[in-house]
């Protein structure tokens, strides 16, 4: 059980680490508000969990053993390919300056996580991936509470320290981000074997 919590816990830092749009958002805002920083985060979790929700109630099919294994084969290809595009990314991170109201905020971190496929495809295959686990509750339950724990961090770090986020900190960052996420990509395989 602790360690499904912790799977549970590692696997929702290292979706929520890479800097990608949600998170340049929260940067980008957080430094003029912690409040609009926090919003975009928070918006953009509401959403995960919706599509979590819609994907574990709303398709019976998952339960089918041969949709697991052809789904887990996918879910691993999926997250491999978000590592190397995570690691990939190093070397065009860019910061910009973008003011928002707290409702333009909220709004656009849900936009932005409700079109983005990757998001759409994650939370269908890794439903399916676990929904087979003794620990399946506890195991969301701390992937969730690691992604609400990093946007408060990233927005309260930005907001406070802005000035010491450069490109070679953020680099680092995603590096690391990407050899997690290809260490859950293989743990997803071996589960099939």
């Amino acid at each position: 059980m602790i360690l499904s919590a912790l799977n549970g816990f590692i696997l929702g830092l290292s979706l929520c680490v890479p800097f990608g749009p949600i998170n340049i958002l929260i940067l980008n805002n957080a430094v003029k508000s912690f409040k609009n920083g926090f919003l975009i985060g928070f918006a953009a979790l509401l959403i995960d969990i919706s599509y979590f929700s819609l994907c574990y109630f709303g398709f019976s099919f998952l339960n089918n053993e041969k949709f697991f294994v052809y789904l887990s084969y996918f879910s691993f290809c999926f997250l491999s390919y978000l590592a190397f595009l995570t690691f990939k990314s190093t070397s065009n991170i860019q910061k910009s300056a973008i003011t928002n109201t707290a409702i333009s905020s909220f709004l656009k971190g849900a936009f932005v996580n409700i079109f983005n496929p990757f998001v759409i495809i994650f939370w269908f295959s890794y439903t399916a991936s676990i929904k087979k686990e003794e620990y399946m509750l506890i195991i969301v339950t701390f992937l969730f509470l690691a992604v609400f724990l990093w946007i408060l961090f990233l927005a309260f770090f930005s907001a406070k320290y802005a000035r010491i986020l450069n490109q070679k900190v953020l680099k680092i960052i995603n590096i690391i981000s990407a050899f997690v996420l290809e260490f859950f990509a293989f743990k997803i395989l071996l589960s099939t074997i």
